[in-house]
């Protein structure tokens, strides 16, 4: 019997655990990892960035479109 086999039996049949209940320990570290992770970020200071660079991204651009429009609308010429 290979060692995989060996220490399977041994949790199952000396210590009781299943494999629903790693697979639960698993979820149950993973959430409590993800949440200590989260409590780490601070979502509205990256959020007010995003909105910031998006914000001077359509001014620039309505900028673009006005000055363009005015290109296309007047007629000026040099001497």
């Amino acid at each position: 019997m290979d060692k995989y086999k060996m220490f399977r039996n041994f949790m199952v049949n000396e210590l009781g655990i299943t494999r629903d209940d790693i697979k639960q320990w698993t979820k149950e570290a993973v959430k409590e990892v993800a949440e200590k992770q989260l409590g780490q970020i601070n979502v509205d200071e990256i959020v007010n960035k995003h909105l910031k660079a998006r914000a001077w991204e359509t001014v620039n651009t309505f900028k673009e479109s006005i000055a363009k429009e005015i290109v296309t609308k007047l007629n000026i010429s040099i001497k």
